[in-house]
């Protein structure tokens, strides 16, 4: 159903979520004092849910999380540590969600892929994100230790 990604401190890097299947009607994949949140639901035909609207409460919120759909295609994304140390890559394909919570990573894209990407905005060019480069020894060890 879901798998939980730690680097070896013991942070969270991801959470990648395949061919789920419910027997209840939500599930929260996420903790209460994670950003950001995300269930699974499962709602039957018929159900209605009361109209409402979110109240505006101030979060403060650190780093840009996100979540990645992939709609259909195949990919691999390569994981790293907050030092931009790899520590495994996960081959994604249709249907998969991962959660993106710290560290860094990278995608390869093994076929045409569509998908949705959902992040906190506003987008700060310049102040968002580092890119890195890879060097040759961090290169093979992304090859050797592709988890799936």
């Amino acid at each position: 159903m879901y798998t939980s990604i730690f680097d070896d401190e013991h942070n969270l890097l991801a959470i990648i979520i395949r061919n789920f299947e419910l027997s209840e009607r939500v599930r929260f994949i996420t903790k209460d004092s994670q950003n950001p949140q995300v269930a699974l639901m499962s709602r039957p035909q018929g159900e209605y849910i009361t109209p409402h609207v979110h109240l505006p409460i101030e979060r403060k919120v650190f780093g840009t999380p996100e979540v990645l759909v992939v709609r259909s295609g195949k990919m691999r994304v390569d994981l790293f540590n907050a030092s931009k140390m790899f520590v495994e890559s996960h081959i994604m394909q249709d249907g998969d969600i991962i959660i993106l919570f710290s560290g860094g990573h990278g995608f390869d894209i093994l076929e045409t892929t569509i998908m949705v990407e959902l992040k906190q905005g506003p987008f700060k060019e310049g102040l968002d994100k580092e890119r890195f480069a890879l060097d040759d020894e961090m290169l093979s060890q992304i090859m050797s230790r592709q988890v799936d």
